[in-house]
């Protein structure tokens, strides 16, 4: 994949991804089949940042305070996926306003907040 960003002035290589599940299900897999390679499952906060200390290239987390451009800035795609749709953020920094209901994103903007308030096409109801 290796996707090129600029985050604050610099180019960003995004050479390993982070899948944010909001259901944990196993629909992840089908939106995203790359999630399968060499995937490590974190299931809470200190397990995804030991992960993302190790420089792991696929992980799989719920914990969604990892939203966020200072992710992106390790070199992390940032995929969000509830029930059967995924936002990929670094084509919302890219310009791309498909799934953000016609909303760019910057990246002093509060990701997290902005998932959780509906900015994107994701559906969050239980």
């Amino acid at each position: 994949m290796n996707n090129k960003v600029i985050l604050f002035g610099e180019e960003i290589v995004l050479d390993k991804t982070i899948y944010v599940t909001m259901d944990n299900s196993w629909k992840l897999f089908d939106i995203c089949p790359d999630a399968l390679k060499d995937y490590c499952y974190a299931g809470d906060y200190i397990k995804t940042c030991q992960a993302i200390k190790e420089n792991r290239p696929n992980i799989i987390t719920p914990i969604t305070k990892f939203v966020s451009s200072s992710v992106m800035e390790l070199g992390y795609e940032i995929i969000v996926q509830c029930k059967d749709k995924a936002v990929r953020f670094s084509e919302l920094l890219m310009g791309s306003v498909d799934g953000s209901f016609g909303r760019e994103i910057r990246e002093t903007q509060n990701w997290e907040r902005m998932l959780f308030s509906g900015c994107f096409d994701l559906d969050l109801s239980v």
